[in-house]
């Protein structure tokens, strides 16, 4: 028996030094995690290796020189404006990706121009898209390569509430809530096709 848990624990005990040694590689060394998996970003040429401590962000600029950024699990990292290949939206679509169990509730996702935006759904990603460009709304609002005025132009139609003038705008496969209600709230949800006013400004 003493046999078997000195056995356990050996094996234990490698396992977490490979996951530090594998982590302080990427830290120290300043290379990929050996224990990773490679995830594709918005932009086409930018990706990111997953480690199980640590990720390593790979940022592709329009010279097609590449930086690397090295962040904790938990971190949340976007590649810079001036590090990854893109340009102002003209002629664009939108993407929606929504999980089939996601439910309705307020999500934070960014604040830009001293307005929170919000997701009305779990699990839920509005991202524009132009040729072989794709960005998410954050990305495309925080470096500037769409207004968000321009967005709320593309709406099929448009609903408004009693609170004090916030608006539904709604789009093929997604909805948009700008609040603005007499209590001053100015949040912006956005959420998928069946998403309504109700008690998201509130």
């Amino acid at each position: 028996m003493k046999k078997n848990v000195k056995i356990i624990l050996i094996v234990v005990g490698v396992l977490i030094g490979l996951v530090l040694l594998d982590t302080l590689q990427a830290r120290i060394l300043k290379h990929s995690p050996i224990i990773s998996w490679k995830e594709e970003l918005s932009d086409d040429d930018s990706w990111v290796d997953r480690g199980i401590l640590m990720d390593t962000y790979y940022c592709t600029r329009e010279q097609d020189i590449v930086t690397v950024s090295w962040k904790f699990k938990g971190n949340k990292f976007t590649c810079p404006i001036d590090n990854i290949k893109i340009k102002k939206f003209v002629d664009y679509d939108f993407s929606v990706t929504v999980d089939s169990n996601t439910k309705y509730e307020k999500i934070f996702a960014f604040n830009y121009n001293d307005v929170n935006y919000y997701y009305g759904n779990t699990d839920f990603e509005l991202s524009l898209t132009e040729n072989k460009y794709k960005h998410t709304i954050e990305v495309a609002l925080t470096n500037e390569l769409v207004t968000f005025d321009n967005i709320l132009t593309k709406a099929k139609d448009i609903a408004t509430s009693y609170d004090g003038g916030s608006k539904l705008y709604q789009y093929d496969n997604f909805n948009i809530i700008v609040c603005d209600t007499i209590d001053g709230n100015n949040d912006i949800i956005i959420g998928d096709a069946e998403m309504q006013i109700n008690n998201y400004c509130k």
